[in-house]
């Protein structure tokens, strides 16, 4: 009997790689979004398989068909949310076999977990903050961060075989922290999917809508843009404009905003929509004319890469870090004040509508070109066969110091 090729006896298994999450249900922004798309990317790679650790939130079964085909095991919730301790998840981890982890955020017990697990199998993880080393995200809830910081965070950040960044400004930030490990810098992506096959956008004269959408947080200076929608409807003539508000967040920072829109008299022309999501989400991108993120601090909004994967024009703040959008002509860069929000409207409101539709054309060619998951996954798997020590360190790495 004829023996096998020794080639296909001894082909390599593919590379482990376990993503912990702290949450997959809405509560947890813009992480778990990108996180599933990296992952559903990243599965494609014919040497690599992925499997999702995280805690347990709010939508069960309905979450878990939205990470489907990518394996997730997902863990009840002992205590705060915020911390997100998971019985359950040490085991789970240790049990699974995995080459290395991957870590998506900080300040939660995904970070004691991966470091457990490193300590006990002497594999490697590394980390991806979204942000959260950010100057402004460092200091929010200073008090708190500073416990965590002293008592796993800084161990988990130091034991990194290589933290992550978005962009260069977060790159910069995690040296500013004081953090010596390597760096990739790995922008997000948006899914072939979401990129609408032909541009269509009517821009008609009457009840155009400006949209937001992202988590309601402060950080996303929604109590600004509020103010400034005020002012600007009382000073020019945006009649013709709604903001529609899309997202979630606390009762009572949601009742705030609300109560704050009643006050400035300005509910006929702002909604509150509400968390959205599938095809819901994607239709609220498609009647909306234009996009605005007015952030004090981000990592890299996946919430402006599907603006333009749509073909809207956006207004973003620099601390959305992503100057490519200014010099691409697809975007207004706007400040965080009431009154470089109101500016930044009056200049939409008075901007031609050709001018619009072109400036969300170049904004889809932008991600079309240079923020695609595709490519992002491709980065990925060399920082992965890197860090595991099966090939040399890729471009996207940069040595510690």
């Amino acid at each position: 009997m004829m023996s096998e090729p020794a080639s296909i006896i001894c082909a390599p298994r593919p590379l482990r790689v376990g993503m912990l999450v702290g949450s997959v249900g809405e509560q947890g922004g813009g992480v778990p979004a990108s996180v599933r798309d990296l992952a559903l990317a990243v599965r494609r790679l014919p040497d690599v398989e992925v499997t999702i650790f995280a805690s347990q939130g709010p939508g069960g079964e309905s979450v878990r068909e939205s990470w489907a085909p990518v394996p997730l095991h997902s863990f009840p919730v002992l205590g705060p949310s915020t911390f997100g301790f998971a019985r359950g998840l040490d085991r789970a981890l240790q049990a699974a076999g995995m080459d290395l982890l991957h870590v998506h955020g900080l300040w939660m017990y995904i970070s004691i977990a991966a470091s457990r697990w490193s300590a006990r199998t002497g594999r490697p993880y590394v980390v991806s903050p979204h942000g959260m080393l950010d100057a402004w995200a460092v200091a929010n809830s200073r008090w708190k961060k500073t416990v965590a910081l002293h008592a796993y965070e800084h161990r988990h950040l130091q034991g990194a075989a290589c933290i992550h960044a978005l962009c260069e400004p977060e790159r910069q930030a995690i040296r500013s922290f004081g953090l010596g490990n390597p760096v990739c810098v790995i922008p997000n992506g948006v899914a072939a999917g979401e990129v609408p096959r032909v541009l269509t956008r009517p821009l008609l004269p009457s009840r155009r809508t400006l949209l937001f959408l992202g988590r309601l947080t402060p950080k996303k200076g929604l109590t600004a843009l509020i103010e400034a929608w005020a002012l600007t409807s009382r000073r020019t003539q945006s009649g013709g404009w709604d903001l529609a508000i899309a997202g979630s967040g606390s009762d009572v920072y949601v009742d705030e905003l609300e109560a704050l829109v009643r006050r400035l008299d300005v509910a006929s022309s702002v909604r509150f929509l509400g968390h959205v999501a599938g095809e819901t989400k994607a239709a609220t991108f498609a009647t909306a004319d234009a996009f605005i993120l007015p952030s004090i601090s981000e990592g890299q909004p996946l919430a402006v890469l599907e603006a333009w994967s749509h073909g809207l024009p956006a207004l973003i703040t620099p601390q959305c870090n992503l100057h490519e959008g200014y010099l691409a002509r697809a975007a207004t860069p706007i400040g965080c004040t009431v009154a470089e929000i109101e500016k930044g409207l009056a200049e939409l409101f008075a901007q031609p509508a050709d001018e619009l539709r072109e400036m969300g054309r170049q904004g889809r060619r932008l991600v079309e070109e240079r923020f695609s998951w595709a490519q992002s996954a491709q980065q990925w798997g060399e920082v992965y066969r890197w860090t595991f020590g099966a090939q040399s360190r890729p471009r996207s790495v940069s040595a510690g110091g």
